[in-house]
């Protein structure tokens, strides 16, 4: 628990992630709200505000937004904010992206990857990376964010941080990297979805409530306990949309919407390879593009998502790589973002005759049916492949990670020499095989966070947004005892 100094609970915008922040924060200061700051960028008419306010916090920092007011009381923090943007800008232009990406800093706080990742967010900016107005404002953004936090930290004698956000150039990831930085202890009161917390590189120091203490050995303790009768009924379910924690209702149900299931004749014939010999059918599953690359830090060994793509069907084709049919799946989300059409235009611009567009509207269990081998980023593709004794390629940390049931690679070359001899992978031992299952269920069952953010919101539609009434609820019991566990296990200074 919080013994000395204030917590700076940090706004993320919605009311779910208000009211589980504000719940945290009392446990931890117990139930002291004179202890807590709120970082937010608005102070009025916001729904999550008023949440704030039932719970007796009163003291709010405002971090960002154009409001001259603002910007001239922090007179100082903004004209220092202009002069690293013309520094920083000048950097960009001669250096490059991909070097900006692990050199930009704000006082020694790393916040490159979380620059880039804002800047690819929109208008399918990382198809053309480009210095232009919508960028700068951008960049002054996230230097002032950064700034204004470490300011606040250190005059308000900030000693735990509670954030749910480490992805994009907003308050609550730059924030993580100042706590980290700065040696205070970070919370995250929503799941990072790893096994191991130790594995988060440029997060390290900071913890998850739904995810920490589970090293490799506890791991397979756990894994131990569970029956193989019991794994396979939740594969099951969990194929058939019943279970979503981990993945997400709306993404389960697009990537197994059809009910259609092709053989691997069927997939020959569409192609016509009838008359070539196919020694293996590899899928190519990329992420949605405008997500964040670098959630879980900058070990990623491509620029960004779209890039792994790119330079994976451009290496298949200089290498001629014949005789394996490589199907590659947009990702599920991609209409939500915006990005229709992006990956059927890649594979025309390449155009080698071994690589193909998914047939439309085949589920992620039929592909897994059909196919030998993923290569994916770090998506959860390659997990659900490892439960049924395939191997997966993945080209950075994952929730699966460092735990022998994907094939990771920290260098380009060993990656590359992997696709091309991609005939010689192996399958998965058994032991593997019900490791592999045994994560996937701990991140579906044991790591329920998806499942409390969906109970409050069924709460907050029977009280109508009460909040007297929701805290009579079940789930305010239930996630009240989550976190006195995950507690627990925290030690704090």
């Amino acid at each position: 628990m919080l013994k000395s100094g204030k917590l700076l609970l940090v706004d993320r915008g919605t009311p779910p992630l208000a009211y589980l922040s504000s719940v945290l924060a009392l446990k931890v200061t117990k139930n002291n709200p004179k202890k807590v700051i709120v970082l937010t960028d608005v102070l009025k008419n916001e729904k999550q505000i008023n949440i704030y306010k039932s719970y007796n916090f009163k003291s709010f920092e405002l971090c960002f937004n154009y409001s001259i007011s603002l910007l001239f009381k922090n007179i100082y923090l903004t004209f220092k904010s202009f002069y690293l943007l013309i520094v920083n800008l000048i950097l960009l232009k001669f250096k490059g992206f991909e070097w900006f990406k692990f050199n930009f800093h704000v006082e020694k706080i790393y916040i490159g990857d979380l620059f880039q990742d804002t800047n690819n967010r929109y208008h399918l900016r990382f198809l053309d990376k480009k210095i232009d107005l919508y960028l700068i404002n951008i960049l002054f953004k996230s230097i002032f964010r950064t700034l204004k936090i470490l300011d606040i930290i250190k005059k308000k004698n900030i000693k735990l941080i509670v954030s749910h956000h480490s992805g994009y150039s907003y308050n609550g990831s730059i924030s993580v990297r100042v706590g980290v930085k700065l040696g205070i202890k970070v919370l995250e009161s929503k799941a990072s979805n790893y096994i191991s917390w130790n594995q988060r590189l440029i997060r390290n120091g900071f913890t998850s409530l739904t995810s920490f203490g589970l090293s490799k050995k506890k791991f397979r303790n756990y894994s131990d306990s569970l029956s193989e009768k019991k794994l396979n009924h939740f594969l099951k379910s969990r194929f058939k949309k019943k279970l979503s924690n981990f993945t997400g209702p709306e993404n389960l149900r697009l990537s197994n919407i059809s009910k259609k299931n092709l053989k691997k004749k069927d997939l020959i014939k569409l192609y016509n390879f009838q008359k070539i010999t196919i020694k293996k059918i590899i899928l190519i599953a990329p992420h949605a593009f405008s997500d964040a690359s670098h959630v879980v830090g900058t070990n990623f060994i491509f620029e960004d998502y779209y890039d792994h793509l790119f330079q994976t069907l451009k290496f298949i084709k200089k290498e001629k790589i014949k005789n394996i049919l490589w199907i590659v799946r947009p990702h599920p989300s991609s209409k939500r973002y915006g990005e229709e059409g992006v990956v059927e235009k890649l594979i025309e611009s390449i155009n080698y005759k071994f690589i193909k567009i998914c047939p439309h509207k085949v589920s992620t269990k039929n592909l897994i049916d059909l196919c030998d081998n993923v290569v994916t980023g770090r998506g959860t593709i390659g997990l659900e492949f490892a439960c049924f004794g395939k191997h997966s390629l993945i080209s950075g940390a994952s929730a699966y990670s460092d735990l022998g049931v994907s094939l990771e690679f920290k260098r380009k070359k060993k990656y590359f020499t992997a696709l091309k001899n991609i005939c010689k992978i192996s399958k998965l031992s058994k032991n593997n095989t019900k490791l592999a299952k045994s994560i996937f269920y701990y991140l579906e069952v044991d790591s329920q966070y998806w499942k409390d953010i969906w109970d409050y919101n069924k709460s907050v539609k029977i009280f109508k947004g009460n909040i007297k009434q929701i805290k009579k609820s079940k789930f305010y019991k239930k996630i009240n005892f989550k976190l006195e566990k995950r507690l627990k296990e925290c030690t704090f200074s």
